[in-house]
């Protein structure tokens, strides 16, 4: 027997993903998380919601274990190169 996929209103799936209410509403009308507009109200799936979210933290993970690419650094106290001068002996 499949487990039945439970829906969520704005406020639970924010409480889901540990977000403010603003931020949930703001990150579904951009289309970053998965649900759908029914009416006036929002609706979420939570096994979606959790895919999201597991997806989020791999990309993430991944991200920070990269080395960051830095320009190198110049010293500060670099003598600098002075110009030619034509020398006359």
């Amino acid at each position: 027997m499949q487990a039945q996929s439970l829906t969520l209103d704005l406020e639970e799936a924010a409480n889901l993903l540990k977000i403010s209410n603003t931020k949930m509403q703001q990150l579904a009308s951009q289309g970053a998380v998965p649900g759908a507009k029914i009416g006036k109200s929002w609706v979420f799936v939570t096994d979606q919601l959790l895919s999201w979210l597991s997806e989020q933290a791999e990309q993430q993970s991944i991200a920070r274990a990269m080395p960051a690419t830095r320009p190198a650094r110049s010293r500060k106290n670099s003598i600098p190169e002075l110009p030619q001068f034509p020398c006359e002996v």
